[in-house]
Parts: structure tokens; C-alpha cells; sequence
């Protein structure tokens, strides 16, 4: 959890997922987790909106209001999505929402970098040549959106996990100056 970056918390599916992002990330990168409620829950929209605010204020208690980064992989990017919204309501700046494998089709207007595996059934443009006309009814703000390599659940395996961690690098660093 050290490092001098702005911190990423991350929404995620399993632990493994937490160690590679911690693993990969660097150790100049603070990286926490947030269980999505995976197999404990019901996904709905109720449930989504009050764990999104037990984690905003779980990180309200580590965190001063300030710059935070949030994401979320697939249906933990859901909670994401509703993390970033309340850490916004108290006064935090997001400079980056990453989402991947998951569109939320609910307003944001902050920056938002979304990506989907190239070989996954999650990935919008094996449907749809121009899914970003979808995405920017949504999203008002800065908006990239990135294919990695893998199909759905094998991002965090190796050897997709360095393509996932060298886009989630690359657009933070397009948003978050690194630290002197």
C-alpha cells in the first residue's frame, strides 16, 4: 500500500486479481481492493449503490479528500462506476474511472478509460463496429477506450495480465502525473 502515486482502488472479483494489480503496478503504485460481493449478493441496483458507499467511506477513513484513481473489472466495475460517484459527492477528484470488460450506461462526466479483451464475449465491437457512440452518450468526459490481449476471466493470468497492466499504466499516466 506504499508508494508515492495517487492511490488506485480497485473493485475486484477475486484476490488473485489484487495481487497482480499490486504485482504488476509497481511499487510506486498504492493498490487496495474492494470486493465486488461476487456469489454474496445480489446484483442489483440497491445493493450496488449501498457497497459503493461502505467503500467510499471505508476510503474517506484512509484517504483525505484529495485525488484518488477507482476501477473495476466486469461486474465489480459496477461498484466501481457507483465508488467513483460518491467519492466525487465528497469532494474527491477522479482524475481516471477504469472499467474494463463492463459499460455502465449511466451518466459520468470525468475522464474514463475503458477496455475489453480482444477474444472476450464482453467485448462490444465483435457486435458493433462503433460502440464508442454508445459510450460517449454516457460518458461526457475524456474517454479512451483499448483492446487487450485474452478472453473473458484470463486477464489476470499471465501472459495477458502485462497487456492489462500496460494500458491501465499507460492511461494513468495520462491523467496522473508521476510523483518528483
Amino acid at each position: 500500500v506504499e508508494g508515492e502515486r495517487v492511490p488506485l482502488f480497485w473493485c475486484l472479483q477475486n484476490y488473485n486479481e489484487l495481487c497482480q494489480l499490486a504485482a504488476y503496478m509497481g511499487e510506486d503504485q498504492p493498490v487496495y481492493g474492494m470486493r465486488s460481493g461476487n456469489q454474496v449478493m445480489v446484483k442489483n441496483q440497491a445493493n450496488i449503490n449501498r457497497l459503493a458507499a461502505y467503500y467510499a467511506g471505508e476510503i474517506a477513513a484512509i484517504v483525505q479528500p484529495g485525488r484518488v484513481l477507482v476501477g473495476g473489472n466486469c461486474q465489480a466495475a459496477q461498484i466501481a462506476f457507483q465508488v467513483a460517484r460518491c467519492l466525487l459527492d465528497r469532494g474527491y477528484t477522479i482524475p481516471l474511472l477504469y472499467l474494463h470488460e463492463k459499460f455502465i450506461d449511466q451518466p459520468y462526466g470525468g475522464p474514463v478509460a475503458m477496455s475489453f479483451g480482444r477474444d472476450s464475449n464482453r467485448n462490444p465491437y465483435l457486435a458493433d463496429d462503433t460502440p464508442e457512440k454508445t459510450f460517449a452518450r454516457a460518458y461526457t468526459g475524456p474517454l479512451t477506450v483499448d483492446l487487450v490481449s485474452g478472453s473473458h476471466a484470463q486477464f489476470f493470468r499471465e501472459p495477458n495480465v502485462q497487456d492489462l497492466i500496460r494500458v491501465l499504466k499507460q492511461r494513468r499516466d495520462e491523467h496522473v502525473q508521476p510523483p518528483r
